[in-house]
């Protein structure tokens, strides 16, 4: 998968599937030194899982997502059950979002 990239693109075809198969490992709830190469994407870019420990039909019904996140940073998600959606929010870092336990505090 990595071999035929060079430069910029090879490093950044490497975290992208790091970030994936470290995704699935924490998602499984196990050990990531232990179980990081158990896991293997297709060839295809996409991010597709293949297998796990080598059966491909133990990626049944498992999801890897790469999030759209800021450059020079890499994220994913990783479930083995469907989610119908998902919220992806932006921290600017300038202002905080409000803590809804202090407004409602503030309200009473």
């Amino acid at each position: 998968m990595l071999a035929g990239l060079r430069g910029d693109a090879r490093r950044d075809g490497f975290f992208a599937l790091w970030t994936r198969k470290e995704a699935v490992v924490k998602a499984m709830g196990a050990s990531l030194a232990a179980n990081i190469g158990r896991i293997e994407f297709a060839p295809d870019g996409a991010g597709h899982l293949a297998s796990l420990d080598g059966d491909r039909s133990r990626t049944r019904g498992w999801f890897v997502l790469g999030l759209d996140v800021e450059p020079g940073y890499v994220a994913a998600l990783a479930t083995a059950r469907p989610f119908r959606g998902l919220q992806h929010f932006i921290w600017s870092g300038s202002r905080p979002a409000p803590d809804p336990i202090a407004e409602t505090a503030r309200k009473v």
